[in-house]
């Protein structure tokens, strides 16, 4: 990590905090969800904070225009703090507040990313980005690492303690509302830049390239993909492990193998471009695993296999994003529509996903439904391998 900037090592401790904070809670915000409600409840309040985040990241051609990149993170990080106040405050009662709850998750995820993503275009370099993106991801696997079994463990210790499973919830929402309180302090002052040379009808007129298409397919695969995925294998993994500390222990696992996995990216991916496979492989197995098995050998494949092999995955694709912004003409003020576009559709194919499970569970029981997603998921890695091998046969 020497050899990057000062300004890209700034950046990735800023991720740090900020995977810091989802893995205490994360997984355990949609497992607190479904204890107090149902699947259908914690599916409900995803589908608001996509929704919620699609709007806010659509505004920010708007906003970077009136608020520094800088700004837009600490009152992220703060509306964060907001969010992990109120579920503290609300304990069991957070339930009846989804609406609210969910705009408020979705205001502070869609401000932090267009602001983030837009710095990390703009201050990382063409030439390390294999070791700039390998080193992050690193980073955010050890968050990770430290998260889950800290937040199971206090969970069921402080439950134990007050013979309160809500309580333990509550203890740890407050301990990240103080984290993200102080991650604006971290976030500190970041070097100034102009704001993008941005107009909404460039999403519309801008002739798209064969590679720029790719992308786009790339990235609306992953998003009917990775969250819908997280969420479900999430409370089907606490189902079958048997509560918050042996999850947040399997999730602790995971992410140690995601971090070794992601430093060892860096070189492979540097030398082998169809290294992504390995995590298209990793991922199509250990999703079939889980959802065909519906034990305990089929949860630790999930969760050995795809700590193992998911950085390949995410790594590449990232790559190739910045790699085609990077070959796009013009510089990068005159490019932020195309960030703004590639996190679109991300999002809105992530809002068509959990909608189409909220509907699916009114047909059938939750545990038929999670198997059901779990087989036809593993067939959509392939297809994203396919659009990336086609991307990198163009160059």
């Amino acid at each position: 990590m020497r050899n990057l900037s000062r300004q890209e090592q700034k950046l990735i401790i800023i991720q740090f905090f900020n995977f810091l904070s989802y893995s205490l809670t994360g997984v355990f915000v949609n497992v607190f969800f479904f204890a107090h409600g149902d699947l259908k409840t914690t599916i409900l309040y995803n589908i608001i904070s996509s929704t919620s985040f699609a709007v806010f990241y659509g505004m920010s051609g708007w906003t970077l225009r009136k608020v520094s990149s800088g700004l837009m993170m600490k009152i992220s990080f703060l509306t964060s703090a907001v969010f992990y106040f109120l579920l503290f405050f609300l304990k069991e009662q957070s339930v009846t507040y989804i609406v609210p709850l969910g705009i408020i998750s979705g205001f502070s995820a869609g401000n932090y990313w267009p602001a983030y993503n837009l710095n990390q275009y703009i201050l990382t370099r063409a030439g390390r980005r294999e070791e700039y993106f390998g080193w992050a991801l690193a980073l955010v696997n050890l968050a990770n690492a430290i998260g889950p079994i800290t937040a199971g463990t206090l969970i069921s210790y402080i439950a134990y303690l007050s013979s309160s499973l809500s309580t333990g919830y509550a203890v740890l929402f407050f301990l990240v509302f103080t984290i993200m309180i102080a991650a604006v302090v971290v976030i500190g002052k970041l070097p100034s830049h102009e704001p993008p040379q941005f107009s909404y009808r460039h999403l519309f007129s801008h002739r798209r390239s064969l590679a720029w298409k790719l992308v786009l397919g790339q990235q609306g695969l992953m998003g009917f993909y990775d969250v819908a995925l997280a969420t479900v294998s999430g409370v089907l993994l606490y189902l079958l492990l048997g509560g918050e500390a042996p999850l947040g222990f399997a999730l602790t696992i995971a992410a140690t193998l995601a971090t070794g996995a992601s430093i060892i990216s860096i070189r492979i991916l540097k030398r082998y471009k169809s290294g992504f496979w390995i995590g298209v492989i990793g991922s199509m197995v250990s999703i079939f695993s889980l959802g065909f098995f519906q034990n305990m050998v089929g949860a630790w494949v999930f969760i050995l296999v795809s700590g193992a092999t998911m950085a390949f995955f995410q790594n590449g694709l990232t790559i190739e994003v910045f790699r085609v912004l990077d070959n796009t003409e013009g510089g990068w003020r005159q490019k932020y529509h195309l960030l703004l576009e590639q996190s679109l559709v991300i999002q809105l194919f992530r809002i068509v996903s959990f909608l189409l499970l909220f509907f699916i569970l009114e047909l059938a029981d939750e545990v038929s439904v999670a198997r059901t997603w779990l087989m036809i998921l593993p067939i959509l890695p392939l297809f994203i391998g396919y659009f990336l091998r086609r991307s990198h046969l163009l160059h």
